[in-house]
């Protein structure tokens, strides 16, 4: 009884000892693991096993934690990674179960199973989600493109076509110098009952339209209005736009969100001033293209 205690005693202290090479191989592992460098991990922990002349516990325990984070990072990299932790898991939950020593190493090892559960068995089914994945994403990204393709033909301006010159507009309307604004950036503004009109180097690339709102009800309501039209132009376009603070003299405060792909440019600014108890709200809409 004595002599098997005493061999249970050697092993277990035989299971959990390191060669001085490997002990030095399994500290920069646990360094890099740390550091989340889980791929130089792995390959420390291949070494220290090496050098140790055979894996124990710590260095199977925290193999298998840096290959599960590889797998959670990309799942579809590499089957070979996941092939090599399952097994890996499999042994140790299968050798080191009831072992109190390595009951938190153990139960990690065990939540770190969960994640394998559910990936491809085999090489083949592997390649299989792999090739349907790769079908869906390009598929994905056709549709991206195509929506990009929309956004460089996108016109705003409607019945006023985008590139309409201000002398051809003024002329066809009748319109005299003065129902014109000119704003500080040099862009020039003419009133059309409910919007206006923005004109940028003698061209037409948008328009403006406004509204009071009551109390703190109608800035919320041009908020979430604001919010709907971000919305819809990011799914029309494809793609999320830059969002940038429109540097306003107080009270005023708004927001630019832009959309730019290859020379086209559209933007939604925001415009919120208050005034006594009254909200003073504009959406400006800019749509031209840079040569």
């Amino acid at each position: 009884m004595k002599n098997l205690l005493l061999f249970v005693i050697i092993m277990t202290c035989s299971a959990a000892s390191f060669a001085q090479l490997a002990k030095m191989q399994f500290e920069d592992a646990e360094a890099a693991y740390g550091e989340g460098k889980f791929a130089e991990a792995v390959k420390l922990l291949d070494e220290a096993e090496q050098s140790n002349k055979g894996a124990n516990p710590p260095i199977m325990h925290l193999r298998i934690l840096a290959r599960v984070e590889l797998i959670k990072q990309n799942p579809d990299s590499d089957f070979d990674i996941i092939d090599k932790a399952r097994k890996e898991t499999g042994l140790f939950l299968k050798q080191y179960n009831g072992n109190a020593q390595l009951e938190d190493k153990y139960r990690e090892v065990y939540q770190a199973s969960k994640v394998l559960k559910d990936l491809p068995l085999t090489r083949e089914a592997f390649e299989e989600v792999r090739a349907k994945e790769k079908k869906a994403n390009a598929e994905a990204e056709l549709a991206k493109n195509e929506k990009k393709k929309q956004f460089l033909l996108y016109s705003l301006i409607g019945e006023f076509p985008k590139g309409t010159t201000l002398e051809a507009f003024r002329k066809k309307h009748k319109l005299k110098d003065w129902r014109f604004t000119t704003e500080p950036n040099g862009d020039r503004r003419i009133g059309m009952g409910e919007y206006s009109l923005v004109f940028r180097g003698g061209k037409i690339i948008g328009y403006v339209i406004g509204e009071l709102g009551e109390n703190d009800q109608g800035h919320e309501d041009a908020k979430a209005d604001l919010a709907n039209k971000v919305a819809y132009f990011t799914n029309l376009f494809g793609f999320e736009p830059e969002v940038k603070d429109a540097k306003y003299t107080a009270p005023a405060s708004g927001t630019f969100y832009t959309w730019a792909y290859e020379k086209k440019t559209f933007i939604v600014e925001s415009s919120f001033t208050l005034s006594g108890n009254m909200y003073k709200w504009f959406f400006y809409y800019y749509d031209y293209d840079e040569s």
